[in-house]
């Protein structure tokens, strides 16, 4: 038998070889926005893409890219991003949308993907709907290109015709915000969604302009609430800032504000800021739940404190902020003035002493000796808050530390993935017994209980680590608001203001309540 050539046999090969069909590695990607709520749900989208692969001899899907409430103009969707920046890394080579609007309106965007980027990176792309398949059509095929077009005026028309209702509505005082401030709910009434007063949370509001009106301030307001239990309007710990919005917020005393904000570029959703003497007000528009006089009482006060803290005069205002009471009789200390041979001194003394000869026994204090005595409490408080930074520094840069976040994060990757595996399984449940609406609806609650189980172990993992920093971490907000004052070499009202909750003086004991 005649021996073949080596030549023959590797051109062969090597025919064989460039026969063998191509496996493509997909991304479906999918998209629901909030513009319009006649769009094919998340489910729908992705149960018509995995049909499509699983009828499909050269694709393997590798992953589901999902942007739930996401224009099709925005710039920051995040799953999109996740999907080019897979590209980038050679992860998958296609890209399946169930048409062409669910990857994106914006004609120039989507052509600039199909015509230029997906081609120079090799990459396929499939429009199931559309029946476009980068692979057999033309990257240029008018129609695409009009469909896009068509799906980019009617996404334009659509923002436009929200925006004049939207418009329309705000000037006749009709508009009605998703979310209403604190101490407001929504009340349907014939027909009409009204503002109606939150007896609970307007109670919290009324607390927080009480409190200010009577000297204490917002970081002080703020940890008094938190102390007592008091949730945020976010379901979590006050801030200062979050209850200076309370009290600037002109909504507590009828007014509607709206107009504040415009998008300034519709196809990347830039939202601009405007001008105060622009935006358009309705007085009496809902029920008060603040006195008018008050509250222009309290944006008095606000405007005149700087940088947080309110401006001092040493010769009227009170040093402490009205901190400071008598440890025998827990009455409040009074501010006193009496001439000195070098000027105007000051001290305190107790309210109660001055009642009446029977009163208070408590002697008075000097106000520069209980700022050096105040002063140095406070210094032994910041050692203790840098020693504390430098134990957490130490131990969030050990081998212990680190080996416990990775087994955190592994443990919070298998879990998803668990979650993942029971969206897939009740995909090809919903297959299986299509015709079977019983068995898909005993199916799909077992997913579900399974799935909310899976999500309690993540928000329970999570929880635990979010209450590290919080609470154990270097950058807790205890040791944080003691070192912003490590470098004074003197006591400063803001220190007051910000670390002091109550100084109580017994004779010469002074005992400080610090906010930690």
């Amino acid at each position: 038998m005649a021996r073949k050539s080596k030549r023959y046999i590797d051109s062969t090969e090597a025919e064989n070889k460039s026969s063998k069909p191509r496996s493509f590695s997909a991304g479906v990607y999918l998209r629901l926005s909030l513009e319009d709520e006649k769009e094919e749900s998340i489910w729908g989208q992705e149960y018509v893409c995995r049909e499509y692969i699983s009828q499909s001899t050269d694709i393997v899907l590798y992953e589901i890219y999902a942007d739930n409430g996401f224009s099709s103009f925005s710039a920051n969707r995040p799953a999109f991003q996740r999907m080019i920046n897979d590209i980038d890394s050679k992860k998958i080579d296609c890209v399946i949308v169930r048409a062409v609007s669910r990857f994106g309106r914006d004609y120039l965007e989507t052509c600039e993907y199909v015509e230029q980027i997906f081609p120079s990176k090799g990459v396929r792309f499939i429009s199931i709907l559309d029946q476009y398949d980068s692979i057999s059509g033309d990257p240029a095929d008018l129609g695409i290109i009009l469909k896009s077009l068509m799906s980019y005026y009617y996404s334009i028309g659509l923002s436009q015709n929200m925006k004049s209702v939207i418009k329309l509505k705000q000037e006749h005082g009709e508009y009605m915000p998703s979310r209403l401030p604190f101490g407001y709910i929504k009340q349907v009434e014939e027909h009409k969604t009204k503002w109606k007063i939150d007896e609970y949370a307007a109670g919290i509001v009324k607390l927080i302009y009480d409190m200010y009106f009577n000297g204490t301030n917002p970081y002080s307001i703020a940890g008094e609430l938190n102390s007592n239990g008091i949730l945020s309007p976010k379901n979590s710990k006050w801030s200062a800032k979050a209850v200076e919005r309370i009290l600037q917020n002109r909504a507590y005393i009828g007014e509607m504000a709206t107009g504040k904000t415009r998008n300034e570029i519709l196809h990347r959703q830039i939202t601009q800021p405007v001008k105060q003497e622009d935006w358009i007000i309705h007085e009496n528009h809902h029920p008060a739940i603040m006195d008018i006089e008050k509250f222009e009482i309290v944006q008095l006060r606000l405007s005149s404190r700087s940088d947080g803290n309110p401006k001092y005069d040493s010769q009227t205002d009170d040093f402490f902020c009205g901190k400071v009471f008598c440890g025998l009789c827990g009455r409040k200390m009074k501010r006193k003035s009496s001439k000195g041979k070098n000027g105007q001194l000051f001290g305190y003394i107790c309210s109660g002493r001055e009642e009446s000869k029977e009163g208070c026994s408590n002697k008075y204090i000097s106000e520069l000796k209980l700022k050096a005595t105040i002063f140095k409490l406070i210094i032994e408080k910041i050692d203790v808050a840098r020693r504390s930074r430098a134990t957490a520094l130490a131990y969030e840069k050990s081998l212990r530390y680190f080996m416990k976040e990775e087994a955190r994060t592994n443990k919070l990757d298998l879990l998803k993935d668990e979650i993942s595996r029971y969206d897939n399984i009740s995909v090809n449940a919903f297959e299986k017994y299509f015709d079977n609406d019983k068995k898909v609806e005993e199916l799909f609650e077992y997913y579900r209980m399974m799935r909310e189980s899976l999500q309690d172990e993540i928000a329970s993992i999570e929880k635990t680590s979010n209450d590290y920093w919080a609470n154990h971490s270097s950058k807790t907000e205890y040791i944080l608001r003691f070192l912003r004052y490590e470098d004074n070499d003197e006591i400063i009202s803001g220190m007051i203001e910000t670390l002091i909750r109550r100084i109580e003086i017994e004779g010469d004991e002074v005992t400080i309540d610090f906010v930690l």
